[in-house]
Parts: structure tokens; sequence; C-alpha cells
């Protein structure tokens, strides 16, 4: 399959398309609920409640993730010439984490949008905080999931190449 380092520079992407994916997810159902002027004070609902309009939209959510996972993966698992011979730097390795990152945060713009608007609208103050609380645990848990193993994985590469 190659060095340790070719393998894990390939890995790296899978694991932003994947992860990335499953926190925007979060996310994106932690805006559209938590923040939705139609959810209670008191949060009475069940999470099912809460989440029952937006599970028509999770099909196509999914459906991308597997797709931009799999267009990563096969790009970064591909020959190439140059590399299996040694010749120039891996920095396509590198393309796609920075694809993978891209497409996500602008996944997140709509809704991080309209939940600055439902705020600034009115919505109680209590669930803004609770909503607000919900998006800052997702994003450290992203960075955990997406950013660390991601560059982890990009540090070990470097590190083995200029062992050699």
């Amino acid at each position: 399959m190659g060095s340790p380092a070719v393998v894990l520079l390939r890995i790296a992407p899978l694991i932003t398309a994947t992860a990335g994916h499953i926190c925007t997810l979060t996310q994106t159902l932690a805006f559209t609920t938590f923040m939705h002027l139609s959810v209670p004070t008191a949060h009475a609902p069940s999470v099912r409640a809460w989440t029952r309009p937006y599970l028509f939209n999770l099909g196509p959510i999914v459906l991308t993730a597997h797709l931009l996972a799999l267009a990563l993966l096969t790009c970064n698992t591909l020959p190439n010439l140059a590399v299996n011979a040694g010749m120039g730097p891996r920095v396509r390795q590198l393309y796609g984490i920075a694809l993978g990152l891209e497409v996500l945060s602008v996944s997140l713009v709509g809704p991080k949008y309209r939940a600055a608007k439902m705020c600034w609208e009115g919505t109680d103050a209590k669930a803004t905080v609770k909503g607000l609380g919900m998006i800052k645990r997702v994003n450290g848990w992203r960075l955990l999931l997406v950013d660390l193993p991601n560059w982890s994985c990009v540090l070990a590469a470097v590190v083995l190449e200029l062992g050699k």
C-alpha cells in the first residue's frame, strides 16, 4: 500500500469527510431545534419531537457525507506516478483535507445565519444560551475528531519522511 507516511496522508481526508459530516449534522440540528422560535422555553418535547420535521433533510446530508468520503478516498488512493517514483512532494494529499474542511464549513453558513437572525428576533434567552452551549460542545468535539486526527496524520507523515 505504500510507506507509512503515504498511508497516513491517505487516511486523513477520509477522517475529515466522515467525522466532519457527523459534527456538521449535529450542529445543524442544534441550530434548527434549540434556536427555533417554535421550541418551548421549557424544552418539554422529546428530542425525537424536535428533530421530526428535519428528518427529511438527513437523507441528503448522509448521502453527501458518503459521496464526499468516497471521492476523497478515491482521490487519495489512485496511483500517482510522481509519488510512486519518489519525485516531488505529496501536496495533493493536503488538498483533500483542505477541500473537505472547506465543504464542511460552507455547508454551515445557512444554519448559522438563520440561527443568529432568530436570536436577534427575540428567541428566549435561556434557549439561546442552551443552544450556544451545545454548539460550543459540538465545535469542541469537531476539533477533537476532525482537526486533531488529520493534522496528527500530516505531522506524523512529515516526521516519517524527514526521518528517511
